[in-house]
């Protein structure tokens, strides 16, 4: 637009947030593009956004800002207008919270009502012709998903994609929830074993990486790399069931075995975190400076998922679709009484009537952290070697003394939270060697 003053540009992002765009801009010129990688290769130089970079690492935080200074997102309804003189950032205005009502529903109708809920939603983002791959780890999310796209593409044969965990009784669990989930819905399926593509801890400076990039990039782009060779454009995941199911105060939710990270995780993993960082990064990481997007129905962890596999899946002309991100769905899962609620039981009443079958009832929960641990124990050697020229250190962020101790100490019993510490700090090293 040109107006009085000159030209104006306003960019205005829809409230989805599932393909995050970037920006900058200079006096003349205004760079949008979904890929972080090209927007920072326009800039002259790079400087880093140190608060972002520790908030951002070891605190869930959706912003505007990026591990960039000049380098912006644009967050799920937000605006920015752009003119000859400045860009003004306007976050959309906060989402008050629903009431918290408790609904009077049983199982089977809690079940058939939600059905309804996804297929809705199913139906607003697909057509019948569209071409879609289905990530399917065998867990209740991504099930759930699964079927229900089954019963929406009647008349079409579903692809679906997965990655078999590391730990082998995990693994003989989720192959077992993975086959009655692809026998239900008479579904093709590629499969991959995550210990042929274990993490590189240590990347080399030509890969461009992401901040909080997904960190088993390296499998999920096998799966992604073959879905794009199927002939799909579209990838369909649970990506968000984890938020659906909140816990409401004087609620005891110490039974859950689906959570990702109980209290007592989380509390010594912050404490031997703090022990660790700088008093630099302790400043930062204890302020409350950052300015964050305001709140929203959609957990910050599922904005922040979004945001960090879409650029990553649009490389591979992939566009990503979200099911379970939808307001209704929202809503009505977090009104559940508590026993629908914990452990995800609403998930598991859908998929035993569907597949007829209890195998979704009290599995072990997979995760990857076998495979971490097998990637972090053999790469030790080469990662200790390499300490003396980290950046983590040139920044302030680690003392190299202590991170070389911590990386010598390592076997196969330690604690499970010095392992996420570690991992996050090399994460974050990754990404630096890649763009300083």
């Amino acid at each position: 637009m040109t107006g009085q003053n000159g030209n104006i540009l306003r960019a205005i992002a829809t409230n989805e947030g599932s393909i995050p765009i970037y920006f900058c801009n200079t006096r003349n010129t205004v760079n949008l593009n979904w890929d972080f990688r090209e927007i920072a290769s326009t800039k002259q130089s790079l400087i880093l956004d140190f608060e972002y970079l520790v908030k951002s690492t070891f605190e869930p935080t959706y912003t505007h800002r990026t591990a960039f200074q000049g380098i912006s997102m644009l967050t799920a309804g937000s605006s920015c207008t752009f003119s000859d003189e400045c860009g003004e950032y306007k976050y959309p205005a906060p989402e008050e919270p629903s009431p918290h009502k408790i609904l009077d529903i049983c199982p089977d109708e809690a079940a058939e009502f939600f059905s309804g809920l996804l297929q809705k939603k199913l139906s607003s983002q697909l057509t019948k012709e569209c071409k879609i791959a289905i990530e399917l780890s065998g867990g209740l999310d991504s099930s759930t998903v699964a079927m229900s796209c089954a019963q929406h593409f009647t008349k079409v044969k579903l692809n679906t994609y997965g990655i078999i965990v590391s730990d082998p009784l995990l693994a003989k669990s989720q192959q077992f929830r993975r086959n009655t989930i692809i026998e239900s819905i008479n579904g093709n399926d590629h499969k991959i074993n995550i210990k042929d593509h274990l993490p590189l801890i240590s990347s080399p400076s030509k890969d461009k990486y992401y901040l909080n990039s997904e960190a088993y990039g390296s499998a999920f782009e096998s799966i992604w790399n073959q879905a794009a060779n199927d002939g799909q454009s579209i990838l369909i995941n649970g990506c968000g069931g984890d938020e659906l199911f909140p816990q409401f105060p004087d609620e005891d939710f110490s039974t859950d075995r689906l959570r990702s990270i109980d209290d007592r995780s989380w509390l010594l993993y912050n404490q031997h975190l703090m022990n660790r960082i700088t008093p630099r990064a302790q400043d930062v990481l204890c302020s409350h400076l950052l300015l964050r997007a305001p709140y929203k129905r959609v957990d910050t962890g599922m904005l922040l998922a979004m945001a960090r596999r879409a650029p990553l899946l649009l490389s591979f002309n992939l566009i990503p679709v979200y099911p379970l991100r939808d307001n209704e769905i929202i809503n009505f899962c977090s009104a559940l009484p508590v026993n629908l609620r914990l452990n995800k039981t609403l998930f598991t009443h859908f998929l035993n009537k569907k597949t007829q079958s209890s195998v979704f009832t009290n599995y072990p929960k997979e995760t990857f952290m076998h495979a971490d641990e097998i990637s972090l124990l053999k790469q030790k050697k080469a990662l200790i070697s390499k300490c003396k020229n980290f950046k983590v250190v040139d920044i302030d962020l680690i003392n190299k003394k202590t991170l070389i101790q911590d990386l010598e100490q390592l076997n196969t019993k330690t604690p499970r939270h010095i392992f996420d510490y570690l991992l996050n700090i090399l994460a974050i090293e990754r990404f630096l060697g890649a763009y300083l």
